[in-house]
């Protein structure tokens, strides 16, 4: 996690989680909602948290996380929305919050995502940004 390579820490995260069913341990719950999140995962990020918080529920990072997960579903249901009105200048603004809430790059960025950005892109008519976020 520390190195932004949370494809590899998620399957750490798992295994630890799977290896702790009996008994889970909060701090392994909330590492492992910190990599969906960063994954653009809100979903499995905020399953895993709200494990951890029944565990632990004065569990500040938590808190701080949960309300990260949260943000980032809005922004996602922004594009969403957005995408479906054919308001592609909210759509772009709501995609760049997406990607400013999660700590992933390169190849770390959801593919829907990407593609979201690369249809953006064409229906603004700027072929060289579109070449760019399909790359």
């Amino acid at each position: 996690m520390s190195i932004k390579r949370f494809r590899p820490a998620l399957e750490d995260c798992q295994d630890a989680a799977t290896l702790q069913s009996a008994a889970p341990i909060a701090k392994t719950l909330i590492r492992l909602a910190r990599c969906h999140l960063a994954l653009g995962s809100p979903t499995p990020a905020l399953s895993s948290l709200n494990a951890a918080l029944s565990i632990d529920p004065t569990n500040s990072a938590g808190r701080q996380l949960r309300d990260a997960i949260l943000e980032l579903s809005t922004h996602l249901k922004n594009v969403e929305s957005a995408r479906a009105r054919k308001d592609w200048g909210m759509a772009r603004l709501a995609m760049d919050k997406c990607l400013q809430a999660i700590d992933g790059e390169g190849d770390e960025v959801p593919i829907e995502w990407r593609l979201w950005r690369i249809e953006l892109e064409l229906v603004r008519g700027n072929w060289d940004a579109a070449t760019v976020a399909a790359k």
